[in-house]
């Protein structure tokens, strides 16, 4: 199997023969369902494989100056656009290749600082509009979490592929459909013919296969005073916390305040507040407004923009030398985490992981944990490639020997699993780097976590998020190497 997950199929015969192959010589040496289910995924995804190809202009400018960045496995290659200094492009760093199959995903619960990050968007977006009857729009909406946290003065309209119907909904107005597609743009626009006076796109950007494209849909339905939030992982977290997840399946690419800034002119938007947050690991938020208009100008909300972008430009991350240097890192923290997996193999150790997201199963195949030592993993709904989905109540009656866990629920997985680490669980967090939690250092680590909740104590600039590290995150590499 490991070698279907990491080989590209050129061609069609090669690949009807080779699964006819495995399907005679290999179903049948596997004995449980799980690896059954494994398998069949991956000869599922075999086919896919073939209509992948290689980016030939920058999905954001056209630039065809494309440099390559990092690759984190066999099929999942970064590059930037620019050249080797940076200059030259948009800079945006995005997949190297397109046409992949998209991950299944169907909406998931939230953890409680999730929940409480995604009321924030609503709080920062409310401080910025004066109406009492005016409508909301939230992309890729889910289970409508964010909407509902509306005061009933506000119309909360979701827009996903993935909701079952199109029509009312418990918190609000569902339109099931992709926010790109023609359907989707007729009824929005029913739904608010004068734009809607506030638009929210969380974890949603990234996805875009093209990011002006659907910039120029969020103008085309925002309101002439109307605001436009949007958050998405940041490449100056990524990079400097050395983070994988960012880089999933899904992602088409990471952005930079620079880029960001970039997109928005292009299509007659404005950025006017700026900040990051601790979502999916580490993003960045963004207030934008239509280019000309100037009634939701603040000063202090143009210091804090001002400050991200220096330090950002101050960061140097455009260039090889930042991909240099998060590669070195990440080839370290690989070690780490091959120590901690031959620890386990050697004591007949199984781990439990939390989630079955895209961005869990990114790191997870960039720290190259396989099921080898995992056993399960902690879901709400079964998903392929899996070999078996428990629910949390399931794993707690039977607590493995180590718990991974994702970065952006350290907090919810300290005060939810306690009793089971103080009984002898560790649980191991393999980002940003890999630290594990046992009943001897639970009481530190539970305080360094409580004081991150993008509210008093969070990480508020990039020195404080190098900083609230335990070691330095920037290395100087060379502008040599890799060049």
């Amino acid at each position: 199997m490991r070698f279907l997950k990491q080989s590209v199929y050129r061609d069609e015969e090669r690949v009807k023969k080779t699964l006819a192959i495995y399907e005679r010589e290999v179903h049948h040496d596997l004995t449980t369902i799980g690896q059954k289910t494994s398998y069949r995924y991956w000869l599922s995804k075999a086919l896919s494989f073939m209509a992948t190809s290689f980016l030939s202009t920058c999905r954001a400018c056209g630039s065809q100056h494309l440099t390559p960045a990092f690759t984190l496995t066999g099929e999942n290659a970064w590059v930037f656009c620019g050249d080797a200094s940076g200059e030259g492009g948009c800079g945006l760093l995005q997949r190297a290749t397109t046409g992949e199959e998209g991950y299944q995903h169907v909406p998931q619960s939230l953890s409680w600082t999730e929940q409480y990050r995604l009321r924030s968007v609503v709080a920062g977006a409310l401080e910025m509009v004066t109406t009492r009857d005016g409508k909301a729009l939230d992309i890729h909406c889910g289970t409508g979490t964010l909407l509902s946290a509306y005061p009933r003065w506000i119309t909360p309209v979701g827009v996903d592929a993935r909701l079952s119907e199109t029509g009312s909904q418990d918190w609000g107005v569902g339109i099931a459909a992709d926010f790109l597609s023609q359907n989707a743009g007729k009824a929005l626009t029913k739904i608010a013919d004068e734009g809607f006076d506030i638009i929210t796109s969380i974890g949603s950007l990234e996805q875009a296969e093209e990011p002006v494209v659907y910039l120029e849909r969020v103008k085309t339905l925002l309101a002439k005073d109307g605001v436009f939030v949007l958050e998405t992982p940041y490449a100056a977290l990524a990079l400097t916390r050395t983070l994988t997840s960012p880089f999933h399946r899904d992602a088409k690419g990471v952005y930079s305040l620079a880029t960001l800034e970039y997109l928005a002119s292009q299509v007659g938007l404005r950025i006017i507040r700026g900040s990051m947050t601790e979502m999916a690991g580490g993003s960045i938020r963004v207030y934008m407004t239509h280019k000309d208009y100037r009634g939701h100008d603040y000063g202090p909300w143009f210091e804090m923009l001002a400050r991200l972008w220096d330090e950002e430009n101050s960061l140097c991350l455009r260039g090889r030398q930042a991909y240099n240097a998060f590669q070195m890192r990440l080839a370290g923290r690989s070690m780490d985490i091959a120590a901690l997996k031959a620890s386990m193999v050697r004591n007949d150790e199984h781990a439990y992981v939390i989630g079955t997201c895209s961005r869990t199963v990114a790191a997870l195949q960039a720290g190259d944990l396989d099921y080898d030592v995992i056993s399960a993993h902690i879901g709400d709904v079964a998903r392929p490639g899996f070999p078996e989905i428990i629910t949390e109540p399931m794993a707690r009656e039977a607590p493995p020997d180590v718990l991974i866990a994702p970065t952006w629920r350290r907090r919810e997985t300290l005060e939810g699993w306690h009793d089971q680490i103080m009984a002898g669980t560790r649980v191991v967090f393999i980002e940003p780097e890999v630290l594990v939690v046992d009943a001897e250092n639970y009481p530190h680590e539970l305080g360094r976590a409580l004081a991150v909740t993008d509210g008093p104590g969070s990480v508020e600039t990039l020195k404080a998020a190098l900083a609230a590290m335990r070691g330095p995150r920037l290395s100087v590499v060379s502008q040599n190497m890799g060049s």
